[in-house]
């Protein structure tokens, strides 16, 4: 269960949250009405409405999970950047 003190302090220091819906029930996905059911009130309402952004479905194929994770990345402010000489580099190794 989310518990509403964690989470109403870690956004009133507006710290960004990332929203991430794992879709493998292997690995513990669930649908995603259980969050809604199971988050206190105060976060779905002012000033908090922690449902506002939505959240990033992380897919089971190697293929999804990659997109998935660069768009959670990129939802907290990552850049597209040319890793090439990084990935030679790191080949080299």
């Amino acid at each position: 269960q989310l518990g509403s003190c964690s989470w109403t302090s870690t956004m009133d220091r507006r710290i960004a949250i990332a929203p991430i819906h794992e879709q493998e029930p292997a690995r513990g996905g669930v649908p995603f009405r259980n969050f809604l059911q199971q988050t206190p009130q105060v976060l779905q309402q002012p000033p908090y409405k922690l449902y506002d952004t939505v959240a990033v479905p992380l897919y089971p194929s190697v293929e999804h999970r990659r997109v998935s994770l660069r768009l959670v990345l990129r939802s907290m402010g990552a850049l597209p950047c040319d890793a090439g000489p990084l990935w030679r580099r790191w080949q080299l190794l």
